[in-house]
C-alpha cells in the first residue's frame, strides 16, 4: 500500500472504487446496470464515510479528471 499523491491518482482510485460493481459483474458473466450502486462501497453507505480532511480529497482530485 502507498499514499496517493496526485490529483490524477486519487481521481483514478475513486473511479475504480465506484466502477467496481461493473467489473465484478463482468467477471461473473452477469449483466450490470451502469446506474447501480454497489452497496458494499462508501457510495452505497454514506454514513460510513469520513469527511475528507485534505485538499487532495476535498478538491484536488477533480483536477485529475479528464478534460470534457
Amino acid at each position: 500500500m502507498r499514499a496517493l499523491r496526485s490529483p490524477t491518482e486519487v481521481a483514478n482510485a475513486i473511479d475504480y472504487v465506484l466502477g467496481n460493481t461493473m467489473i465484478h459483474a463482468a467477471r461473473r458473466g452477469r449483466p450490470a446496470d451502469p446506474d447501480a450502486v454497489d452497496l458494499l462501497t462508501s457510495y452505497g453507505h454514506r454514513q460510513l464515510v469520513a469527511t475528507p480532511r485534505t485538499w487532495l480529497l476535498r478538491i484536488g482530485w477533480t483536477l485529475g479528471l479528464p478534460a470534457p
